[in-house]
């Protein structure tokens, strides 16, 4: 299944009309979930709703529940490795800090649909990895929205070169 990405420009955003199909795949009969338009944890922008299959709204709304925990999970974490770092406890103490700073972070990112809105700079709304015919419903019902197949800016960047590099 070819994908693309959807481009909805900021003054399109409050008034979008999305088609009843899937952003994931497509399926007639989606599930409608709040989907933060954020790659932020606690998102500040106001969130969109999209059609999203029944497994994957499960798993976005799960995420919406257990992600704000994450933060006080690695918290918890940083903060028992500090106090039981020289104790006897330490290794039990490690441990968890382990658990809690890593794993569980990353249990929660794995919940995180590919379909996730993120906003641009500049105010549009993109919406990755949507199937090609989904694409064309929702340009059809929304003049104004276009597609593209240029990746989105990298989340962290590449840090530049400071030291030249030598052949």
């Amino acid at each position: 299944m070819r994908r693309t990405e959807l481009v909805v420009p900021a003054g399109l955003v409050s008034r979008l009309n999305p088609p009843p199909r899937a952003v994931t795949d497509g399926t007639t009969a989606p599930a409608w979930v709040e989907v933060p338009a954020a790659r932020w944890r606690f998102p500040l922008e106001p969130s969109l709703w999209l059609p999203l299959d029944r497994r994957t709204a499960r798993s976005v709304r799960l995420l919406q529940h257990v992600e704000p925990w994450t933060t006080a999970a690695l918290l918890v974490g940083v903060a028992f490795l500090a106090m039981h770092l020289d104790a006897a406890a330490g290794l039990a103490a490690a441990v968890f800090a382990a658990v809690n700073t890593l794993l569980v972070p990353r249990w929660a990112s794995g919940l995180t649909p590919s379909q996730r809105p993120y906003r641009t700079r500049s105010g549009e709304v993109h919406i990755p990895d949507v199937p090609v015919d989904v694409a064309q419903e929702w340009i059809a019902r929304n003049p104004g929205v276009t597609t593209t197949d240029t990746p989105g800016p990298a989340r962290h960047p590449r840090r530049p070169r400071l030291i030249p590099k030598t052949t």
